[in-house]
């Protein structure tokens, strides 16, 4: 991926990845390119997020999750969404975004990036002052993903940002 992406292209790239992340018939490495897509999308903070009407998405996620609830992706997509809706928004669905993620790292303890973004879930609630914000943990989980993939070199940029 190009790495001088444009800022406000980075909202469509991660609407991309996640639309392409909720048909069940690609291949697992077409996945994992869209878990990159996604990632990449909202790694980098960007105003318009704010302005995002999240809620058609996780209605879309939802009913992704009712007609098969055995796809990891789903709940970390889900994840995402309550994670942008608190940070950006102010919903304060934190508890829900963990345990989304819980969920697909339960279900795929292998994949990195779920780890990735468990550890900024609970890095952004600590830093928004929730309840169930914990620094040790957002770390532990970026730690965790460098474990499982490190390749990524944006994943130490991440735990960075924490300690």
């Amino acid at each position: 991926m190009e790495t001088a992406r444009k800022a406000k292209d980075l909202p469509k790239l991660a609407e991309a990845g996640q639309t392409i992340l909720l048909i069940d018939s690609i291949s697992e490495e077409v996945r994992d390119m869209a878990r990159e897509a996604v990632a990449e999308g909202l790694s980098s903070w960007n105003e318009s997020f704010q302005k995002v009407d999240y809620q058609p998405i996780l209605v879309e996620v939802n009913r992704a999750i009712a007609l098969n609830n055995k796809s990891s992706d789903y709940y970390w997509l889900r994840g995402i969404i309550h994670t942008m809706r608190s940070a950006y928004q102010g919903d304060n669905e934190w508890e829900q975004a963990l345990a989304d993620y819980d969920q697909a790292i339960k279900m795929a303890p292998d994949i990195s990036i779920y780890f990735l973004f468990r550890g900024d879930c609970y890095g952004g609630a600590a830093t928004f002052k929730h309840p169930s914000g914990n620094y040790n943990r957002s770390i532990s989980d970026y730690t965790k993903a460098i474990e499982l993939d490190p390749a990524k070199a944006y994943y130490f940029t991440w735990r960075g940002g924490r300690i």
